[in-house]
C-alpha cells in the first residue's frame, strides 16, 4: 500500500486528529518537539486531567513515577526522574510558554494550549491502536 492509499483509508482518524494551533504561539514542529519525550507527554496529561492548573514538583513527580511504573511494570527511580524533569523537561515546557516553573518554590503552573492538547490526544489515540 502506498502513502496515498493509506491517507485515503484513514479519513476517520484524520478527522479525529485534526488540530490547529488556535493561539498561533507554537508551530506544529514546536508542538511535536515538546511531545517527543514521554515525561513531557505525561506531565501535560497530568495537568489536562487535573482540576487545578497548579501543582508542585513533588505532585507531578509522584504522578510520573506511578505512570512509568504502570507502563513498564517496574518501580521507577524517583530521584532520577525528578532530576530529569526539573533540569530538562520543565525548563523546556517553560521556555515554550506552556508552564510557568519556579525552581525555588517548586511550583508549576500550566498554561492551557488547545492545539498542544489536541495533538497530545491524537498521539494517545494512535498509541492505543
Amino acid at each position: 500500500m502506498d502513502h496515498n492509499d493509506r491517507n485515503s483509508d484513514d479519513s476517520g482518524t484524520e478527522a479525529e486528529c485534526d488540530f490547529t494551533d488556535l493561539e498561533g504561539s507554537l508551530s506544529t514542529d514546536a508542538m511535536l518537539e515538546l511531545l517527543t519525550h514521554p515525561y513531557r507527554r505525561a506531565t501535560l496529561q497530568y495537568f489536562i486531567d487535573a482540576s487545578d492548573e497548579a501543582a508542585t514538583i513533588d505532585e507531578v513527580t509522584t504522578y510520573l513515577v506511578d505512570h512509568e511504573s504502570q507502563q513498564s511494570g517496574d518501580q521507577s527511580d524517583r530521584g532520577r526522574l525528578e532530576i530529569a524533569i526539573t533540569h530538562i523537561h520543565l525548563p523546556m515546557l517553560s521556555e515554550k510558554g506552556i508552564i510557568e516553573y519556579d525552581a525555588r518554590s517548586r511550583e508549576i503552573r500550566y498554561r492551557r494550549h488547545e492545539g498542544l492538547e489536541a495533538l497530545l490526544g491524537c498521539l494517545r489515540a494512535l498509541d492505543s491502536t
